[in-house]
């Protein structure tokens, strides 16, 4: 398995074994789980098929509102 070396500041490292020891864990898991959160690319399971999937007879799309409903900007 590869390995990469980390070069952080005292406070970082004693806050990155803090929370790895709060969850039961290694630095290094800890460091490659926080890493592997923030770089995943991913959609949630499933999210592909949310749209239109609510079977409710209740519900309806709301209505559109006028464009002239809308109130004018004003110019600067």
């Amino acid at each position: 398995m590869p390995q990469i070396s980390l070069y952080v500041d005292e406070k970082t490292l004693r806050d990155i074994e803090l929370r790895a020891n709060l969850n039961n864990m290694s630095v290094s898991k800890f460091v490659v789980n926080a890493v592997n959160r923030y770089v995943a690319s991913s959609w949630p399971k499933y999210f592909d098929s949310l749209p239109g999937s609510v079977s409710d007879d209740t519900f309806y799309p709301p209505e559109s509102i006028p464009f002239s409903f809308d109130v004018r900007r004003e110019t600067l």
